[in-house]
């Protein structure tokens, strides 16, 4: 499994990085930032239980943002 590593510091937003706001869905208690440019794979065994998900529209932000950090597409 591949997973992206999260920061709360949300100073060091970037290009390739996406804020998400805390909501009940998305399981956070403050203000994060999704950094894209760090993916890192995690065996599957090693993976407990989420404790969130995001949206529809926040998963398809997080494809661009993987799309150009990994350069595929135009």
């Amino acid at each position: 499994m591949l997973v992206c590593l999260f920061t709360s510091d949300t100073d060091k937003m970037s290009e390739t990085r996406m804020l998400l706001k805390p909501q009940v869905a998305n399981g956070l208690k403050r203000p994060s930032l999704i950094q894209a440019e760090k993916i890192y794979p995690i065996p599957r065994a090693k993976f407990s239980a989420g404790i969130g998900a995001l949206t529809e529209e926040q998963m398809t932000r997080l494809d661009s943002l993987l799309a150009f950090v990994l350069g595929l597409g135009d």
